[in-house]
């Protein structure tokens, strides 16, 4: 699936890569950029409604801003997002891996997700710190030999994840 970034302005060190894997309604991305500020809308991102779980490695001196949260990346973060704008802000780069799911397949509200986002309640729960997390970093790296792998379970399997993440959440 296309991975929008636009760039006003290109600083001259500059580095930037993104992998991405879709399988049937599932899709996963891997990034890793330098130094940068970005934004974007929520219209940048329009598509089909979904339900985004993004894991950011720790990286000091870095914030992030989504749904008017403000989030500080020195220790790394977890968001699990619905459609929303933000901006993002790294003095030293950053990489991240997130899963993003079909909205409809897991049943949370907006009020849900922002109460979800507390850090302290994500990497208090038990849901998961022993399954989502570990299985979203060890897809990190991978996603370009798992493409060529047979994956026809893979969309069901994080549907389900996601599914008892947010029901251990709730």
């Amino acid at each position: 699936p296309p991975f929008p970034i636009s760039v006003r302005r290109l600083p001259y060190d500059f580095d930037a890569s993104a992998e991405s894997l879709a399988v049937g309604t599932v899709d996963f991305y891997e990034y890793r950029f330098g130094a940068s500020i970005g934004s974007w809308t929520r219209e940048a991102i329009a598509g089909p409604a979904r339900l985004r779980l993004m894991l950011l490695a720790p990286t000091p001196d870095a914030s992030a801003s989504w749904c008017g949260r403000e989030l500080a990346l020195d220790h790394g973060a977890a968001l699990l997002l619905g459609e929303t704008d933000g901006r993002l802000q790294s003095r030293d780069g950053l990489h991240g891996i997130q899963v993003n799911i079909p909205r409809e397949a897991v049943g949370v509200t907006d009020a849900q997700l922002v109460a979800f986002n507390d850090q302290r309640r994500l990497f208090g729960d038990p849901t998961f710190t022993g399954l989502v997390r570990p299985a979203l970093l060890g897809l990190s790296g991978h996603l370009g030999a798992l493409a060529s792998a047979e994956l026809r379970e893979l969309p069901q399997l994080w549907i389900s994840l996601l599914a008892m993440l947010t029901r251990s959440l709730a």
